[in-house]
């Protein structure tokens, strides 16, 4: 068994039966390629674990790398039934062989890449931390109406597969919708518009060429009308692309629901590049999500629970303000697995400035 090197020191056990035992199981290196979103997602989850240890409380961290041994060699390490939790993996097929031998042990098995739902059926103990927007559309409609309540809704027809989000929107009382086809123009789009309610404007895809263009007409359209309540509802993929700059989403006046996103100016935000700096020499990748600050997320929101209630914990509330990624863990079906069903809109307001909205 190979493990790779604990890069920070996790402290003495307190006691042998209070030890947490954390198993990672990720593709961190094959051959000489290295996976930076492995390793930057390792690396805040063992920043994660030092925080921790200085309540007390003491960790072993076993470490495998996916890329380079089948998973069933490592699943044969005689460790993995005596872990607590698993982090990772990143492929669907590697999430079911790991999940299927840990459930009867009771192993807290975390998905933190992939955005499955057949082994959330069979495995109470997994945790869905990147859940597909199926699972979360009705999050994301409920706080639609929080937010905005009456509304005109503009879709528009991109051509593409339709996002299962705007079926849902389509179902909402109380919302007159109105289409429109990809390459409208400004003259188009103001035909469309009411004066007595809210106007949000929507893609039927998430993709990313649809975005440019439809940021560019309606930010032209709020400049020389300012009178109409107009507005963008956009995908969480606008924000890791070059469909769209910070200053484009305030123009637009913009919403974006998602789980996460990092304030990289905030004090916490800093204190926590300076962590990962001094531990490890450079910076970390940035990118949405930024996977340093995810690690630690989830990583210390996963360990305070069972700090908490050991093997009993099953999403219960913990206190972790989170550095970039919501966590809201809920129990899918009877019997099933949990899903992350937290969500924020990211408002880019026009005056300047980031707004996160979320439901209470």
């Amino acid at each position: 068994m190979a493990l790779l090197a604990i890069v920070i020191g996790l402290g003495q056990p307190v006691s042998a039966d209070s030890t947490i035992r954390i198993g990672v199981m990720l593709p961190f290196k094959q051959g000489s390629s290295v996976s930076e979103r492995a390793v930057d997602f390792y690396r805040g989850l063992m920043i994660s674990v030092d925080s921790l240890r200085q309540t007390g409380q003491s960790f072993r961290v076993y470490t495998y790398n996916t890329a380079d041994k089948p998973i069933s060699q490592i699943l044969r390490d005689t460790i993995i039934p005596h872990l607590d939790i698993i982090f990772g993996p990143d492929e669907a097929s590697t999430l079911k062989s790991i999940s299927d031998f840990t459930s009867p042990h009771g192993i807290k098995l975390v998905d933190a890449f992939c955005p499955v739902t057949s082994t959330l059926a069979t495995n109470p103990h997994l945790f869905l931390a990147y859940p597909s927007d199926k699972l979360v559309v009705a999050d994301i409609t409920a706080l639609y109406v929080k937010v905005f309540q009456k509304t005109n809704l503009i879709i528009v027809d991109t051509g593409r597969p339709v996002h299962p989000l705007i079926n849902a929107l389509k179902q909402m009382k109380d919302t007159k919708i109105r289409y429109l086809q990809a390459g409208f123009t400004s003259s188009q789009l103001k035909s469309r518009l009411s004066q007595k309610r809210i106007n949000i404007v929507v893609p039927s895809s998430a993709d990313n060429a649809s975005a440019a263009s439809l940021l560019r007409e309606v930010s032209a359209l709020r400049q020389v009308d300012s009178q109409c309540d107009l507005r963008v509802l956009g995908y969480p993929e606008w924000q890791d692309s070059q469909s769209g700059s910070r200053s484009q989403f305030a123009k637009a006046n913009t919403y974006i629901y998602c789980s996460y996103f990092y304030q990289s100016g905030s004090a916490r935000a800093q204190r926590f590049a300076q962590i990962y700096r001094r531990y490890f020499r450079k910076d970390f990748a940035m990118g949405y999500p930024a996977m340093a600050p995810y690690g630690f997320d989830l990583g210390y929101t996963m360990l305070k629970g069972l700090m908490h209630y050991g093997r009993a914990y099953a999403g219960q509330s913990v206190y972790a303000a989170p550095l970039q990624s919501t966590l809201q863990f809920q129990r899918q079906d009877h019997g099933g697995g949990l899903v992350n069903h937290k969500m924020l809109f990211i408002h880019y307001k026009p005056t300047g400035g980031v707004e996160l909205i979320e439901r209470k």
